[in-house]
């Protein structure tokens, strides 16, 4: 397929220019023709400076007048003026070559700095590019893309262009035809230049409205084809009475809630049922999904199967195996992680091939090529949204026919699980433990911080222990944020007479695993810590969080700070504090915070404010990276595409017929999906 061909087919294209490409992600000529740009440069009105970034702009301005001003070197002096009546001030040291483009009254196109003079409406630029009425015509919009050092817009547009006019008669059309046919789509060739040169700003929303098509079209298709062995029932199950999961369940120091009841009754429906499990788990912070995980996981033990359960972190994972062993010492567990030393990992990788080990616990280390287990019945992946497709299918293809429970403590709408899992069945778990008491939410400014150490001393003079969270490590410059290093410094001389440690991620595990250990004894008292502790760690005495710099955090993850304290019967309190003034946004995120501590309501209100794609980490984690397609304003789009995605695979499982084979060539070239899932039987 051509698109995937190196850029180095392309003429003009040599080493030098790859590097500066690579730098962006561009490695092929489809990364090349798909990197869109972020906005559009429209030539034909006057730009606004007030609109746009000041630091590195392209303007269009209308000359005032031109002059050489100086006493001992005269210097070319282009007198302009915006859309909005801004003047500004060109420069053009040795540059008076500039002068025959400053004609008053004309349009002249400007890429460079600028910077205001005082507080009035007049700017200044020495360090600009003056574009030639010429180049600038060519193009009706011209696209602004997001850039490295060594290349401007009008390279990167240039050589796409050029890129265009090479392969135009070699792109193949993606969809069958008749998808296209349905739909009307015009030729796949012209949705792409469209995205980058349009004529005007409706032909470039309607090859949006295409392109998110495609893209919603082709995810879905790879994700149905990756989860169909989710589809395969009547599996031969050994049957279990189910006798492990009464045993646990009783043995618990507190009694399961109606949902937590109702979730395990669920999966044994299912197990029993003899159906391929492929559920999601959502619920609150601190609603016990995992002991609903646990119940279920044990009756795999009592069929002789084994476990496997994926965090993303080890505190995480780590905490999990230590609870599981406190609650099952008669199942035979493990923990496998990257810091596990080279002889503990050959042993419990042999013990698990040969099936001694029941149930391992571990990051990323257990789907690594040389783990092997002897009958892996179960995956359980928590806090699923940290991982991708890729990775919960490695894990899933460490046995036959894996069930798979995938864990959540932020609720996830139908359409964002749809595109992370397909087809799948949700448990919700809304119901909190009957001792759990409310946490008391306070805000406060850095004037009123005395109040906060006033709050903090009384929890520690109780006999309890808790966190100062901060956003960064390091001190940085540019941000100017209380970090964690610099703060643990003041925090000890703040709080002389208790026991202070500082945690986060660019400590090595064996020192993070030894700090939380002497946490949990009590040894220390104070933990100042980074997001590290947002996830999943339960400290029962933990009854104070301080989260600084709050306005930092989106407000689902402020409500998983929030849920590390008042995980017990005491009361708990969770403080929130900034250091300068927050923006109206994040003001009106933290009182909501304060006033509400229910999670699925919390979800619904980030949703509003930040749409969906943002929360779940669609967008930037690599969980899911959609070029165009967009979760909340593009809903009506996804809906089609799914539903034919699900017409074509029921009607042609496998994509057999001769329309699909570039829609094949596609997924094996391009997504590299493997032809195995392509292969009927």
């Amino acid at each position: 397929m051509v698109i995937n061909a190196r850029l180095t087919d392309i003429k003009g294209i040599g080493p030098e220019t790859c590097t500066l490409l690579g730098k962006l992600g561009i490695y092929t000529i489809w990364d090349l023709v798909t990197y869109f740009p972020k906005s559009f440069f429209d030539f034909h009105k006057l730009s606004s400076i007030e609109e746009i970034s000041v630091d590195q702009s392209l303007l269009v301005l209308k000359v005032i007048s031109s002059e050489y001003r100086g006493v001992r070197q005269k210097i070319l002096t282009i007198l302009c003026e915006d859309g909005n009546g801004n003047q500004i001030e060109l420069f053009c040291f040795n540059r008076n070559f500039y002068e025959s483009y400053a004609k008053p009254g004309e349009l002249i196109y400007v890429f460079g700095k600028f910077q205001r003079k005082d507080y009035s409406n007049r700017y200044i630029s020495s360090s600009f590019k003056i574009i030639s009425k010429n180049l600038a015509q060519q193009y009706d919009f011209f696209p602004n893309y997001r850039l490295t050092k060594g290349l401007t817009s009008f390279m990167l547009g240039k050589l796409i262009k050029q890129t265009f006019n090479e392969i135009k008669d070699q792109i193949k059309e993606i969809l069958p035809l008749s998808i296209i046919k349905k739909y009307s789509f015009p030729p796949f060739y012209e949705i792409l230049y469209n995205l980058h040169f349009p004529q005007n700003l409706d032909i470039y929303a309607k090859a949006r409205q295409y392109f998110a098509y495609y893209e919603f079209f082709l995810y879905m298709l790879k994700i149905t084809l990756l989860n169909r062995v989710s589809k395969i029932e009547n599996l031969k199950r050994k049957k279990v009475t189910s006798g492990l999961q009464e045993k646990f369940m009783t043995s618990l120091p507190f009694e399961m809630t109606e949902d937590q009841s109702k979730a395990v009754f669920s999966l044994n429906k299912s197990y029993n049922e003899k159906q391929l499990i492929n559920t999601l788990i959502q619920g609150d912070v601190g609603s016990g999904k995992t002991v609903v995980a646990f119940a279920f996981a044990l009756n795999y033990v009592e069929a002789n199967q084994q476990i496997a359960f994926m965090a993303p972190t080890e505190i995480l994972a780590r905490q999990q195996f230590d609870v599981f062993q406190m609650y099952c010492p008669y199942v035979k567990a493990a923990f496998l992680s990257s810091s596990t030393t080279k002889k503990e990992k050959t042993e419990i990788i042999d013990k698990l091939s040969s099936g001694e080990i029941s149930i391992i616990f571990g990051t990323h280390s257990i789907i690594t090529e040389n783990v092997v287990f002897k009958d892996l019945g179960l995956a359980i992946i928590d806090e699923q949204q940290q991982f991708g497709v890729n990775q919960r299918l490695a894990l899933r293809k460490k046995g036959d026919f894996v069930d798979l429970i995938v864990i959540s403590a932020t609720p996830i709408p139908r359409t964002i699980y749809l595109t992370l899992y397909g087809d799948l069945e949700v448990i919700t778990i809304k119901t909190i433990p009957k001792n759990r008491k409310p946490i008391k939410t306070f805000f406060y400014d850095n004037y009123q911080y005395d109040k906060i150490i006033e709050l903090v001393n009384i929890e520690l003079e109780k006999g309890n222990t808790g966190y100062f969270v901060y956003p960064v490590i390091m001190e940085n410059e540019s941000l100017e944020l209380k970090s964690a290093e610099k703060m643990y410094e003041s925090i000890k001389k703040t709080f002389p007479n208790y026991n202070v440690a500082l945690i986060h991620g660019n400590m090595n595990q064996k020192a993070i695993k030894q700090i939380m250990e002497d946490f949990k004894q009590k040894k220390y008292q104070i933990l100042v810590a980074t997001t590290i502790v947002s996830i999943g760690i339960d400290i029962p005495h933990a009854t104070f969080i301080v989260i600084e710099e709050c306005d930092r955090y989106g407000l689902s993850t402020l409500h998983q700070l929030r849920g590390r304290v008042g995980r017990a019967s005491q009361e708990a309190i969770c403080i929130l504090t900034v250091s300068h003034r927050v923006s109206d946004i994040a003001y009106k995120r933290i009182q909501y915070l304060k006033e509400n501590s229910n999670g699925f309501d919390i979800a619904e209100f980030d949703m509003k404010l930040r749409g969906p794609g943002e929360i779940f980490g669609v967008a930037q984690s690599g969980v899911i990276s959609f070029l165009i397609a967009d979760f909340v304003n593009d809903q009506k789009i996804f809906r089609l595409a799914y539903q034919d995605v699900k017409d074509i695979l029921n009607k042609d499982p496998y994509l057999e017929n001769k329309e699909y084979g570039n829609l094949k060539e596609y997924l094996i070239d391009i997504e590299k999906v493997d032809k195995s899932y392509l292969l009927s039987g």
